[in-house]
């Protein structure tokens, strides 16, 4: 296995027994729909995550000569697209999930907040020390109530984001067999 990098294309070269390796071979399905090896597919993450600015893949694959493939470079390229296809949707799905519950939690946060604030200022201004600690606490409990969808807005999705550029990057990549040299 190795990489090369040049204008903004990743080229994967990896060196295989058979094209069925690239394959999940406990996946009873036909062809199309059979599902890649995990190790094959973290590999093509991996190897697309090393090098960020990259917006292109070429993936060689090398066969033995002897081996006599019952698929076509346009075959694997399909199925490694479908693959990474559905990989997409269901980042995508995430992504989605993760957002509509920091809208429900920035709407219960955002009422709890207003419920404490005018808890607090219904509390008497001259209550002492006692009275004043208890306002702050209220304030800050309000607060803290919004943590949640303010850390979902600002941090959780991005992580998603990438990854879905990346598995979108994968699934065009351009495939082919070639014997190894």
């Amino acid at each position: 296995m190795s990489f090369s990098f040049k204008d903004d294309c990743l080229t994967v070269s990896l060196k295989v027994r058979s094209v069925e390796q690239i394959f999940d071979l406990r996946d009873p399905n036909p062809f199309r729909e059979k599902d890649l090896d995990d190790d094959f597919a973290r590999y093509l993450v991996l190897a697309i995550r090393s090098h960020p600015t990259a917006t292109l893949v070429h993936l060689d694959l090398l066969t033995p000569s002897t081996d006599k493939p019952q698929f076509t470079a346009t075959d694997l390229k399909n199925a490694i697209s479908e693959y990474f296809q559905f990989e997409v949707r269901s980042v995508s799905q995430e992504i989605s999930s993760l957002l509509s519950e920091g809208r429900t939690s920035l709407i219960l946060g955002t009422a709890f907040l207003i419920t404490v604030e005018l808890l607090a200022f219904a509390l008497p201004s001259e209550g002492g020390i006692i009275v004043g600690a208890f306002k702050h606490g209220l304030a800050i409990i309000g607060w803290v109530a919004l943590w949640k969808p303010i850390n979902t807005f600002l941090y959780e999705w991005w992580p998603l984001a990438k990854k879905r550029k990346l598995l979108r990057i994968l699934a065009t990549a351009r495939v082919q067999l070639l014997p190894p040299s």
